[in-house]
């Protein structure tokens, strides 16, 4: 039998827009922090099994703990804000606009 298993990867960030504050408003950011309602919670309203899961190395035994489930399951992973994209971080996009002057 398939189960649904959603993830919802959350670094606290509209990213894209911080990146871009970070590298041409040095030290000037605004709007782009988030302060999200618990996916988790919102799922388990609808009868999912769910969980925040902080960390990468939490994922596996809650992705294990929802296939156990005889249900839909939602992992809403919360991720650190510094990872802007899978090549780079706010900390070095700072450092280079810092570098570069702007």
């Amino acid at each position: 039998m398939r189960r649904l298993l959603g993830v919802v990867v959350d670094n606290g960030a509209y990213g894209t827009n911080r990146m871009h504050q970070e590298h041409e408003c040095r030290g000037r950011v605004s709007g782009s922090a988030l302060f999200n309602t618990s996916v988790a919670l919102l799922a388990c309203a609808c009868g999912w099994h769910a969980e925040c899961v902080e960390g990468s190395e939490s994922f596996a035994p809650a992705r294990e703990r929802r296939l156990a489930a005889a249900r839909p399951g939602l992992l809403h992973l919360m991720a650190d804000a510094d990872l802007s994209t899978s090549r780079t971080r706010l900390r070095a996009i700072r450092a280079a606009a810092r570098a570069t002057g702007l």
